[in-house]
């Protein structure tokens, strides 16, 4: 008994580490208290700056909704680039060097919108030398996930997405960012091992 417990243990502290929490603050940007069935623009969000895509002096803010125009993919709010005008949103968050990391997040197009006035840059830096990006445009108007892996070159990495169609106020939407560590595989291989063990314990225990 005390070594299925042990083992039970040791599966368990491989899942822990498996099962990497998000580094990013807000990610589904559910901090704001947004009225449902309603938008507003932000120039301040928890976890996140807010900047014009063409980093011009005006800016209007972030569009946040709740389950207006869409529903969120997570939660009820949701962004959109494209509020009145294209704008950026930029992120930092704690890295090991060496380490890698998945990026993830979700973005639709807006239904009824040409698509000269969908799109974005997503970025992520992690040193000098260490960097990966995508520009994307969804090929249709329902929810679809993105995600850029990268190892990390500096303590602090740094993710961006901008919108880069056309700025007249309708664009490509967002929700659920997240960044997580990646487990390695030597991590992986001994939560298999530990399960695979435990099975083969209890089956001897049963007989």
């Amino acid at each position: 008994m005390k070594k299925i417990v042990a083992l039970a243990a040791l599966a368990t502290a491989a899942t822990t580490a498996s099962a990497a929490a998000n580094l990013l603050t807000d990610g589904s940007f559910e901090a704001i208290s947004q009225p449902a069935g309603t938008w507003s623009t932000y120039s301040a969000v928890p976890g996140w700056t807010v900047t014009q895509a063409s980093l011009l002096p005006s800016l209007h803010g972030l569009e946040i909704r709740n389950d207006v125009v869409g529903n969120a993919q997570d939660g009820s709010n949701f962004i959109e680039l494209d509020g009145y005008e294209n704008d950026r949103i930029t992120t930092s968050f704690a890295t090991t060097v060496g380490q890698t990391y998945q990026v993830s997040f979700w973005y639709q197009n807006r239904a009824g919108v040409p698509a000269s006035s969908e799109g974005f840059d997503a970025v992520v830096l992690s040193g000098n030398v260490n960097s990966a990006s995508l520009v994307g445009n969804a090929a249709s108007n329902g929810w679809l996930q993105e995600k850029i892996i990268f190892t990390a070159g500096s303590s602090i990495s740094t993710f961006t997405v901008a919108a880069t169609g056309m700025s007249d106020g309708y664009g490509t939407s967002f929700d659920d960012f997240s960044a997580v560590a990646v487990p390695e595989p030597a991590t992986l291989g001994l939560f298999a091992a530990g399960l695979a063990v435990i099975g083969l314990s209890m089956r001897r225990r049963r007989k």
